[in-house]
This record gives C-alpha cells, structure tokens and sequence, in this order.
C-alpha cells in the first residue's frame, strides 16, 4: 500500500464522551484493494480553552515543578476542585435551610384538602 492513493474511513462512536474508532475501512485506488478492520481505538475529544498568560504561566509552572505530568492533568485538576467547592456550596446552603426550618418554631398541622379549597375560592373571587 505504500505509495499508493488510499483513503481511510472510520465510522465513530460516541463512548462515554470519547470518540471510539468503531470500523475503520482503507481503499487503495491503484490496487482496487478495500481492507476492513475492527479497531475500537479511543480517541480523546479535545477542547480548547484559553487561559490568559497568568494562568497559562502557573499551569506551565505546576508541570515544571513535576507535579504534574502534563497541562491537561493540572486543567482537570482544578475543575475538580471546583466541583468539589460547587458542592460544598450547594450542601452548606441545604444544611442552612434545614437549620431555618428547624427554627422557624412549633409545627402546625395542615391538611391538604383544606388547603386546596381555600385556593380555589380565592381563585374564584378575583
């Protein structure tokens, strides 16, 4: 095949937010030869992000010092941290609303259907 005018098509599959290389097909034109393979190769979707030249130097800085092994690992690292602070976040409020609930004095009884027809009779009159 080397040489040769070929042209390879792969048929991807979504996979768990990668792309998998499902079939992949080569078509020589010279030789008229078609070869077919099952790869399964994963192929990682890339996004691009710009930093700024601040966090560019401290990303570049986090990989020199040996921390880290590539921009990507510190990138994924500190989403996560904010992940993690997002959810901290979300549970302090939760507990904060447990804790005004809890004091916001005796409980009283109410039933439903009382309710219901209160509004409707509001409704009603306006």
């Amino acid at each position: 095949m080397a040489g040769e005018n070929c042209r390879r098509i792969s048929v991807l599959q979504n996979y768990y937010g990668f792309e998998l290389v499902k079939y992949s097909f080569t078509h020589c034109f010279n030789s008229k030869t078609i070869s077919y393979s099952y790869l399964g190769e994963i192929i990682a979707r890339t996004m691009t992000i710009d930093t700024g030249n601040e966090l560019r130097g401290f990303v570049k800085s986090m990989v020199d010092s040996g921390q880290y092994k590539t921009n990507s690992e510190v990138i994924r690292e500190g989403l996560r941290l904010l992940q993690e602070k997002q959810a901290a976040s979300k549970l302090e409020t939760l507990r904060r609303l447990i804790d005004e609930g809890e004091n916001s004095g005796a409980p009283v009884n109410w039933n439903v259907n009382e309710f219901l027809s209160g509004m409707k009779h509001k409704h009603v009159q306006k």
